[in-house]
This record gives structure tokens, C-alpha cells and sequence, in this order.
């Protein structure tokens, strides 16, 4: 069976960013994670830490390095 085929209109963008608030809020939170983890990382921590300088969060498998992009 297929669907019934409407002409209506799409809805308004004030009616769609209502209706996307709980995505856009969660996108809206990722991305204030992101920069504060950067801003904290660069606080913390000096510029090429490979090693001795670096944060141990799981031994063995996952340190926190700041280091940058060379392009």
C-alpha cells in the first residue's frame, strides 16, 4: 500500500527549530563540551606533551597530549 501524496506546505522554520529543539540542544552541548575540553587541554598542559608531559587516563592505552596541526 502506498502512502497518500499531500500538497501541503512545508512547515515554518520557527515550527521545524521547535520541533528539532532536543537535536539542536544536543548539538548545541557537544560543541561546548568540545571547546571547553580544548580550552582546558591548552590551560593545562604544554604545547608537543608526547610522553612525560601528558595526562594518564587508562595506562597503557589513552593519554591527553596537546599538540597541534601542522597543516
Amino acid at each position: 500500500m502506498t502512502p497518500a501524496v499531500t500538497n501541503e506546505p512545508a512547515a515554518p522554520w520557527g515550527r521545524r527549530l521547535w520541533r528539532d529543539r532536543g537535536r539542536i540542544g544536543i548539538a548545541v552541548g557537544v560543541l561546548a563540551l568540545d571547546q571547553l575540553s580544548k580550552a582546558w587541554i591548552a590551560a593545562r598542559l604544554p604545547f608537543n606533551t608526547y610522553g612525560e608531559g601528558s595526562i594518564v587516563v587508562i595506562p597503557g592505552f589513552f593519554y591527553l597530549v596537546h599538540v597541534g596541526n601542522t597543516g
